[in-house]
């Protein structure tokens, strides 16, 4: 299948772009981001995100329950080759996010022998270890670690860049675990789309996309609790990714991603399975 062909291609719409007469609120500049690199990819190459149906794909695997499930989706919903990626980068619960990983991406092999290659992990610090103790809490808790995922696809695109030259294949999607409603700047649909933008022109290929399965979703992008519902109906056993970001073995429940996680079970009317130590002291 030529990569880029008008089948596999969701629809996007045509945009005709106006500048704002005063300078937008950053709400409105998001939007706005949003809408120029849109009308960019339809004018460049007709369409705003293609469906990698029977393609091989790079899947960015925290060991969180987004990513986790994202790769059963893209198995069931498009029949993907997934190249399972996940990235040590010197995190507190890296333990826990690596055995998470490792567990499912043993059972997704034996389930799914033809659509899941051989899993690939890489050391690089995101950010670099000496830099970590200078972040404030109160912007991690509000931004997380400046350009943590932008870094995180970068190294993605180079691993589907390697697989490239080594299997001559043509790897141009690279899948994140990010859900609508993600609660970091950087985990967001204008985010996916500045990196996807950055991806073409460093490459002059405009073939590249840079997304979630969740996001481009039809007919609504997902959110984590649709995510947890669709885990549910296939019994994806949730219990074994790891969300909590802390050093414990038992989440805490305390961090944003904790609390974020509990919140979308309540909204999915489930209960969560994962054990919380929901008295300790320590935060995440």
């Amino acid at each position: 299948m030529k990569i880029g062909s008008e089948q596999t291609f969701k629809q996007g719409k045509s945009y005709a772009l106006e500048l704002p007469t005063c300078w937008p609120t950053t709400n409105d500049a998001s939007e706005l981001t949003l809408l120029a690199i849109e009308s960019i990819f339809m004018q460049t190459r007709h369409q705003v995100f293609r469906i990698p149906e029977r393609e091989h794909i790079v899947f960015l695997v925290s060991g969180g329950l987004d990513s986790i499930v994202g790769i059963e989706k893209v198995i069931r919903d498009w029949d993907v080759t997934v190249y399972p990626l996940f990235i040590r980068r010197h995190a507190k619960a890296e333990k826990y996010e690596e055995a998470a990983f490792d567990y499912f991406l043993k059972s997704y092999s034996e389930r799914y022998p033809n659509n899941v290659a051989r899993p690939a992990k890489v050391t690089s610090g995101i950010p670099p270890y000496q830099w970590k103790s200078h972040f404030s809490r109160d912007w991690v808790q509000r931004f997380g670690y400046p350009m943590r995922d932008f870094a995180l696809v970068s190294l993605a695109v180079q691993y589907a860049v390697t697989l490239n030259s080594k299997l001559n294949t043509e790897i141009r999607t690279i899948f994140t675990g990010t859900t609508d409603g993600d609660v970091f700047p950087h985990s967001s649909l204008v985010a996916l789309r500045v990196a996807t933008l950055a991806a073409c022109l460093d490459s002059s290929d405009w073939s590249w996309q840079i997304t979630s399965p969740f996001v481009e979703s039809v007919p609504e992008p997902m959110r984590k609790s649709d995510v947890i519902l669709w885990a549910n109906e296939q019994n994806i056993a949730v219990e074994r990714t790891r969300t909590c970001v802390s050093d414990s073995e038992i989440a805490d429940g305390t961090c944003l991603e904790c609390r974020h996680r509990l919140a979308a079970f309540g909204e999915a009317g489930l209960t969560d399975p994962v054990e919380y130590n929901l008295g300790a002291s320590n935060a995440c």
